[in-house]
């Protein structure tokens, strides 16, 4: 079985790494983190994009966003909610 290797990189994205990191903003106020929002909001055909810095916080800010009227999703918000808090035993 072919699996190609991750991540695919070149010469391109060494260059855009490189101007992240040679600027003093650090943090999601970096103007790359707005360009690349919009070019992945519109790769995705989709009118907004958010950038997070991991699977845990997009998680959170569905969550949030949703605010959720399904059972089910208010029972495991609340779970996860505890979890997050170290309130669950």
């Amino acid at each position: 079985m072919g699996i190609p290797d991750w991540p695919v990189s070149g010469a391109r994205e060494r260059e855009l790494l490189d101007e992240v990191l040679s600027s003093d903003r650090w943090g999601g106020y970096h103007p790359m983190v707005a360009r690349f929002e919009r070019e992945f909001a519109a790769f995705q055909h989709c009118r907004y994009g958010l950038a997070a810095m991991n699977g845990t916080v997009t998680l959170e800010m569905a969550l949030e966003a949703t605010r959720p009227r399904d059972a089910r999703v208010r029972r495991y918000r609340a779970r996860y909610v505890q979890y997050r808090s170290g309130t669950r035993a």
